[in-house]
């Protein structure tokens, strides 16, 4: 069925538009009413988003140079206040990390969405207007990766059961980040069903083998 319904979403002064998540194409899944061409490169995005979130301190640099252009680059430079009030400086990217985690956990709920992109605002702004000109819009990009994972929020998982990495699903019913670490998991995930399927059928054996024997006696009496 063709969709025939479409929600607006005012955000930040970007109207996102997306279909609604109930009406959709058969056999095809939700997604944010953008071409095909836009898509692709929210998602590319987005992917960016995910690796974020696996970010670890000592890995900024090696993070620039995959994803090129994705933040500003002063961002990493700037430091702003420490969480919960304590005093001291935290790291900017470090705030900004650990705010996505927690929106990525809830499934990009509205108010959580608007919260992260107004969060750090001053500071963020101040790190795009001074970063070089070819860095230009690089927080835009940051921001509509996070728009469009509200609108596709089904692509936006749990770390990889296998290398327990965050990741973009390409389908609603993808379970890991890729076809290797699909294969692994899936073979531990058969033999841990069988092991288990096994002891099922001896525990029930075992009944069986109880409940005969104690039939056989009362017949003997």
């Amino acid at each position: 069925m063709v969709p025939n319904a479409c929600q607006y979403y005012q955000l930040t002064g970007v109207v996102v538009p997306c279909y609604n998540p109930t009406v959709y194409e058969k056999n095809a899944m939700p997604r944010n009413a953008l071409s095909w061409k836009e898509q692709a490169k929210r998602l590319k995005d987005a992917r960016a988003l995910a690796a974020f979130l696996d970010l670890q301190p000592d890995g900024g640099i090696k993070f620039r140079k995959e994803y090129s252009g994705f933040l500003p680059l002063l961002m990493w430079q700037v430091d702003g206040p420490m969480p919960n009030g304590e005093l001291g400086r935290y790291p900017l990217w470090l705030q900004m990390q650990s705010q996505l985690r927690k929106v990525w956990r809830k499934g990009f709920p509205e108010k959580d969405v608007l919260d992260l992109i107004s969060a750090n605002s001053t500071l963020l702004d101040f790190a795009a207007e001074n970063s070089p000109v070819s860095e230009s819009g690089s927080l835009d990009r940051y921001r509509k990766a996070i728009l469009f994972l509200y609108g596709d929020s089904w692509r936006a998982k749990d770390p990889c059961p296998e290398c327990g990495r965050h990741f973009i699903a390409n389908h609603s019913q993808q379970q890991c980040c890729s076809v290797p670490c699909s294969v692994e998991w899936r073979q531990q995930y058969k033999a841990k069903r069988h092991e288990q399927v096994k002891e099922e059928l001896n525990a029930r054996r075992r009944q069986e083998y109880a409940a005969k024997k104690k039939n056989k006696k009362k017949t003997t009496r």
